[in-house]
């Protein structure tokens, strides 16, 4: 029986140990690990040539990382991944919010575009101990120690080896000296 293919969408998390998007693409199936280089949507924001140096390094560690298996492109995140989930057949999408209006908003979109075309598509808290969006949730964590969290938080590193180990034919061979420009 076939795993199902999940896309675990890397963007400023580039980490394998603590990373939720990760561990839930994990869980369900294979992944297929992707980076994309958004500098359309990024306007003011888009990264300079000191990042993009620092980019480039940590991309090719993260693919050492995974196996040498990670899918990296450049361009319009709203366009690419929809498309790499028709030519890949993934049944879901993960990735961990950011929090920047216009990283926020693109997401909003991708997120009914793939739910309306039967895609799961889920964001995660990947960045902070609790996100305070009214939930007496995240009041309540706020007034804990943060090692209360720490179960919550356990590296995912060889479930998501064995889940990207199975997709190395899937990935491509990312032209990581295009990034650094």
């Amino acid at each position: 029986m076939t795993r199902p293919l999940s896309i675990c969408w890397f963007r400023q998390d580039l980490r394998l140990a603590d990373n939720p998007a990760l561990c839930a693409a994990a869980a369900r199936g294979e992944v297929l690990p992707v980076f994309i280089l958004d500098d359309g949507a990024a306007g003011e924001d888009r990264i300079g040539a000191a990042n993009r140096w620092w980019l480039h390094h940590s991309l090719a560690a993260l693919k050492a990382s995974l196996g040498g298996v990670l899918h990296v492109m450049a361009g319009d995140a709203l366009e690419l991944i929809p498309r790499l989930v028709a030519e890949t057949g993934a049944s879901a999408v993960h990735w961990n919010r950011s929090y920047e209006a216009w990283r926020i908003e693109r997401d909003s979109k991708l997120k009914s575009a793939l739910t309306a075309a039967g895609t799961e598509a889920v964001s995660h808290n990947g960045a902070l101990l609790w996100e305070a969006v009214g939930s007496s949730e995240g009041r309540r964590h706020a007034l804990q120690g943060f090692h209360a969290l720490l179960p919550e938080r356990l590296p995912c590193r060889r479930a998501a080896a064995r889940a990207v180990a199975g997709t190395a034919d899937r990935s491509g061979d990312p032209a990581l000296g295009d990034i650094s420009r």
